[in-house]
């Protein structure tokens, strides 16, 4: 005698996307569900993404106070760099906002480590705004920096070589010195150093 399968449905069983149900989820599938919406929630209110949010009487330059020649080189203009600054494996953000008057420039930065910052810029000019100030990353690994070829061009305590373990940034202002802001695990502040022209 042959026999042959035939599918039964149980009473009160709807099919679905995953088999059939009864209306219940299995304890693996709601958990699975909960997870990823928890990780979806995680990345929206991450510190990074709260950096859209600026800080009080600062604000993004329009697109016609960043259309110097020099500037097209850059996606971002060299307004804004991302790297992992404090070495915690994960993306930092800094940005050069304009002030209240378009003669005030700041460099913020914002970190995945820390919650609620920037508690206000890094850097900070009061005259001249930024129309040649621009900034761009400064990768990890051993820098020359200008007290190296001119020591009285620094303060004491400033070395010659500095050993970037993490991303940097470098602020630059066309035909002028550059400095370079690093993360200092000690203090748990920025520092400068000056890098030459």
């Amino acid at each position: 005698m042959n026999t042959t399968s035939i599918s039964v449905i149980p009473t009160g069983v709807r099919p679905s996307a995953l088999g059939w149900s009864n209306g219940v989820e299995e304890p693996a599938v709601f958990g699975q569900r909960h997870a990823f919406v928890l990780i979806f929630l995680i990345a929206i209110l991450s510190p990074t993404a709260v950096a859209q949010e600026l800080p009080h009487g600062w604000r993004r330059p329009a697109q016609t106070e960043v259309a110097q020649s020099w500037r097209m080189k850059s996606p971002s203009r060299f307004m804004i760099v991302k790297g992992d600054f404090d070495g915690d494996g994960k993306a930092d953000v800094a940005e050069l906002l304009i002030g209240r008057s378009v003669q005030q420039g700041g460099l913020f930065v914002w970190l995945t480590s820390q919650f609620n910052n920037p508690a206000g810029p890094i850097w900070h000019a009061d005259k001249g705004g930024l129309s040649n100030i621009g900034i761009r990353p400064a990768h990890p690994g051993k820098r020359e920096t200008l007290c190296s070829s001119d020591p009285s061009e620094c303060e004491p305590q400033t070395p010659a070589y500095v050993n970037l373990k993490s991303n940097g940034i470098e602020l630059f202002s066309r035909g002028a010195t550059r400095s370079v802001a690093f993360w200092d695990a000690t203090t748990k502040k920025f520092r400068w150093i000056p890098i030459g022209d």
